[in-house]
């Protein structure tokens, strides 16, 4: 109970002070994660393997990102315990509609609506055009790549990202296929900053891999 209650106080000490927002993702991460990972499921997001671990680290990213902007003075949508049901209870249910919303955001923007099969990256072409769906390029994420003959390619490009670190998180992202949690865990540092790297990053390799005349495409057709 102990922690239950914690986890609410730093939720809510964040939301007033925008401090101790690592202390708040300790508490209820795994929570995020298993919740991101029921909802794709529901919206028919899988992968030949199961949960698609992409999918789900992206939700998770995206979860932060809007826990995040409760820390910003006016923010809408706070969690407010007076209205919800007590301890845990009620933060795991305001969670769940916080990721239900992300998850089914990203499902549209992704894979064009509910239960549309995730098509395997080795599938796609790498040169072929991105489809015109108004999804800003800048919002979409980085494939794997698995064709051979294109992984010299982006191993050159992220030894061109600025700084070691952010080379290290691109790779235990792209090559070890870490989620946000395990590559932090790895690298010894908050979620948070593993999730503002790969942010800052994505825009720069993208822009890397198009000089050298690739066209990423990672959506499924």
């Amino acid at each position: 109970m102990k922690k239950t209650c914690s986890a609410v106080d730093k939720l809510v000490k964040f939301q007033e002070t925008g401090v101790g927002f690592d202390e708040v993702w300790a508490e209820i991460d795994s929570i995020v994660d298993g919740f991101a990972r029921l909802t794709l499921r529901t919206l028919g997001v899988r992968s030949p393997a199961g949960d698609d671990t992409w999918a789900v680290d992206d939700v998770v990213q995206q979860v932060v990102e809007r826990l995040l902007a409760l820390g910003q003075p006016g923010a809408g949508g706070r969690f407010d315990p007076a209205r919800a049901a007590p301890a845990l209870s009620g933060l795991r249910g305001w969670l769940w509609r916080v990721v239900e919303s992300q998850s089914a955001n990203w499902t549209r923007c992704y894979r064009g609506g509910r239960g549309l099969a995730i098509v395997p990256l080795s599938a796609l072409d790498w040169n072929d055009p991105l489809e015109d769906d108004g999804v800003s390029i800048e919002k979409l994420r980085v494939a794997k790549i698995e064709r051979p003959d294109l992984l010299p390619i982006l191993e050159a490009c992220i030894d061109q990202l600025p700084d070691p670190f952010m080379r290290r998180v691109v790779r235990l992202r792209l090559d070890e296929e870490l989620p946000l949690r395990q590559s932090a865990e790895r690298l010894g540092v908050p979620p948070t900053r593993v999730h503002n790297t790969l942010h800052a990053a994505y825009p720069l390799l993208r822009d890397l891999l198009e000089a050298r005349g690739c066209e990423p495409c990672w959506l499924a057709a």
